[in-house]
């Protein structure tokens, strides 16, 4: 499939390609999931379980997570399923994912940057490495042999400016103010 680019493609991923990215390359194992906004990209949040023994494990335990999960509201508490396994699976549209070694190098130029607010204090999403160590995968997808890269990242519970109704002057204001907070953490040092 060709792509110009002035134009995109959304990914027409299955969860069965999915879930078989998430076996091989993490070693977990989908036990919910539901797809979030995205533009270009499609985004999955995903509750797992470990197939075997895997490095990323959650810092917390499953009676904690319920705990957050309550706290948040979280769909996976309705739905029965709590997971201490909760991550975003971005896969790339096509027009970006064709060329592997230059988008790959800007992915992880922003995950420097998520590492940067982190260390000074943001809530990032912390990116989780494949059990081979790699960051950015090329995935194939099983149906029809396409290429997407992906990577993945630790959810984090959370509410979206959309989701705020009515917007206050108040909550503008703490917007406002995080923003410049993020501008001057990001400012260039000389």
């Amino acid at each position: 499939m060709e792509a110009d680019d002035d134009e995109y493609v959304r990914p027409q991923v299955s969860i069965s390609s999915l879930q078989d990215l998430l076996i091989s390359e993490y070693k977990l194992k989908i036990i919910n999931y539901a797809e979030l906004n995205g533009h270009e990209d499609r985004n999955y949040r995903i509750f797992c379980e470990e197939t075997e023994s895997t490095e990323h494990k959650s810092d917390f335990s499953q009676d904690q997570c319920e705990s957050v999960c309550t706290r948040n509201s979280c769909s996976a508490i309705q739905t029965g399923v709590c997971s201490k396994y909760e991550y975003v699976v971005k896969v790339m549209d096509l027009v970006h994912s064709e060329n592997f070694s230059s988008r790959s190098e800007r992915i992880q130029m922003q995950m420097k940057v998520q590492d940067h607010l982190l260390d000074c204090g943001f809530v990032c999403p912390k990116v989780v490495p494949s059990s081979s160590g790699s960051v950015v995968q090329r995935f194939v997808t099983s149906e029809d042999s396409v290429h997407y890269l992906t990577y993945m990242t630790k959810y984090i519970h959370g509410s979206t400016l959309f989701d705020i109704t009515p917007l206050s002057t108040e909550t503008l204001y703490e917007v406002g103010s995080l923003l410049a907070q993020l501008h001057c953490s990001l400012k260039v040092r000389t």
